[in-house]
């Protein structure tokens, strides 16, 4: 829900660690489950076959959920050339559809005029692009409205366009900041 492109490849470290824990938990339990105590290669092979497993199982899960769900309707708040490169990229087999954009000096929506885009174009998700964009006390008003009608927000931060995507999030205690790595060999 939080993210446009979804990939198993991305969730592959919480899988591993689901199957350390579980494979943690079977050896902590053995004298209680097992009659008599299983080898480190038994351990081994049940922690290598639920990594599989539940890596396959989420594979076919996300193909299946590609293939019978709606694709999923996004609505753009800023730069018209940014949305248009956007769309572009959405566009490369993605489920995903940019279905109208605004400029950031039209954005006057309120709540009830928020509900009345959502209707009009059928949208799931808010993109807006902020920094650069929309006003700080704007976007944090926009985000409310959206989030108050059960829309999805995702934000587009100006600043990744020249500082590039190998960003590192950090929360100081609710405060998301950005880590910005050193360029260089």
């Amino acid at each position: 829900e939080l993210v446009i492109r979804k990939s198993t490849l991305d969730e592959l470290p919480r899988l591993v660690n689901l199957a350390t824990l579980v494979t943690l938990l079977v050896w902590l339990s053995r004298h209680y489950i097992v009659n008599g105590a299983p080898s480190t290669w038994t351990l081994l092979k049940l922690w290598i076959a639920l990594l599989a497993l539940t890596t396959l199982a989420r594979i076919v899960a996300r193909g299946l959920a590609a293939q019978y769900a709606p694709r999923e309707r996004c609505f753009y708040i800023g730069d018209l050339r940014t949305a248009k490169r956007l769309r572009s990229k959405l566009a490369h087999g993605s489920s995903v559809d940019l279905v109208g954009a605004i400029t950031e000096e039209n954005v006057q929506l309120d709540q009830d005029a928020l509900v009345e885009l959502t209707r009009t174009f059928d949208i799931h998700r808010l993109i807006i692009a902020s920094p650069g964009g929309v006003a700080e006390d704007s976007t944090i008003d926009l985000v409310r409205a959206a989030k108050a009608i059960g829309l999805r927000v995702t934000l587009s931060p100006g600043m990744l366009a020249v500082v590039g995507s190998s960003l590192v999030m950090d929360d100081v205690w609710g405060m998301p900041l950005l880590g910005v790595p050193r360029f260089g060999l």
